[in-house]
C-alpha cells in the first residue's frame, strides 16, 4: 500500500529535462560490471539521489553506478564520475510504459553534492534557454 501522508523527505528534488541517466550493475561478485545502459529519462534529482525511467526491472537494494549524460554547455557535468548508489524503490509507470526507479547515492561527500547542484543549476539554465528542444549546433 502506498504512503498517503505528508512529504517525509527533506531534500529538494529538481526537475530538469536535459539530463539523462545511464547506469551499470556489478556482476560476478563485484569483480566486473555490466555495460552502461542506454540513456534513461530523468524524473528528478537531488544531492541525495535520482529518479529515472528505465525498461529494466531492478530489485530493491541492487547496487548501481549512475552516470549523468548532459549537453556540452552544462558545466560541472564532466567532473562528476560514475556515482555509487542503491535502488531504493521501483514501480511501473502505466503512462510511460516503463519503470520509475529511485536510486539513493551511497557515501556522498559534501563537495560532490555541491558539484551535482552546480550541474543541476546549469541544466536549469539550459532548459530555460532551449525549452522548445532546439539547440545551437556546436
Amino acid at each position: 500500500m502506498a504512503y498517503d501522508g505528508p512529504e517525509r523527505r527533506f531534500a529538494h528534488r529538481h526537475h530538469v529535462t536535459c539530463i539523462a541517466v545511464q547506469y551499470r550493475r556489478p556482476k560476478y561478485l563485484g569483480f566486473s560490471k555490466t555495460e552502461m545502459s542506454r540513456p534513461c529519462e530523468l524524473g528528478d534529482i537531488s544531492g541525495r539521489g535520482v529518479k529515472f525511467y528505465t525498461a529494466d526491472k531492478l530489485r530493491t537494494g541492487t547496487p548501481l553506478e549512475v552516470l549523468f549524460d548532459c549537453p556540452m554547455d552544462v558545466e560541472a557535468a564532466d567532473s562528476i564520475p560514475a556515482l555509487p548508489g542503491k535502488v531504493m524503490w521501483q514501480e511501473w509507470s502505466t503512462k510511460r510504459k516503463c519503470f520509475r526507479t529511485g536510486v539513493r547515492f551511497d557515501h556522498m561527500r559534501d563537495e560532490m553534492r555541491d558539484t551535482i547542484m552546480k550541474m543541476v543549476d546549469a541544466a536549469a539554465k539550459h532548459d530555460r534557454r532551449y525549452g522548445n528542444g532546439e539547440q545551437d549546433i556546436l
